[in-house]
């Protein structure tokens, strides 16, 4: 085994350029490969983001059509009351109609606005993972960065020996 080991340190020592070479494109490669499944990821996080919007966009919808249904429903039983009573002209009929309106209006706008809550959420979670990626590309560019400035000598190129 001894034997073993010193041949292939003796062929390494021959061939350093070679093996140089061959390390340093394969962590091109792997360089690439990285950027390209992170921008595969990128994608399919936009895609997820781009799905649960219109999820959120649809439920927002369906609430919103079903406070006017209840404002609705609420709004005849007053006014049935009212007529029931002899008093659909009367300020209190009157009174009730208004304040369910106003419901219906304000709960319709609480939906509007958390629906730009939700489509903000979603923007910043698409940038985050566009950051994170990008993020991950530039590491493995400064790992074989760091590593062809270590195989070409390092600082001792630039400053010496020192001592």
């Amino acid at each position: 085994m001894g034997a073993a080991a010193a041949a292939v340190g003796s062929y390494l020592a021959a061939n350093a350029g070679t093996v140089a070479a061959v390390g340093a494109a394969g962590s091109a490669v792997g360089a690439g490969m990285q950027y390209q499944q992170g921008q595969k990821a990128a994608d399919a996080q936009e895609s997820m983001s781009n799905v649960q919007l219109a999820q959120q966009e649809r439920n927002a919808r369906r609430d919103r059509l079903r406070v006017i249904r209840e404002g609705r429903i609420k709004a005849a039983n007053i006014e049935a009351v009212g007529a029931n009573t002899g008093a659909s002209e009367s300020s209190g009929v009157m009174g009730g109609m208004g304040s369910v309106q106003s419901q219906v209006a304000s709960n319709v706008q609480n939906n509007s606005s958390n629906m730009a809550l939700s489509k903000q959420i979603t923007g910043y979670s698409q940038d985050a993972s566009n950051a994170a990626s990008a993020g991950n590309m530039w590491g493995t560019i400064g790992g074989i960065s760091g590593q062809v400035f270590r195989d070409r000598g390092g600082y001792k190129t630039i400053f010496g020996d020192g001592g």
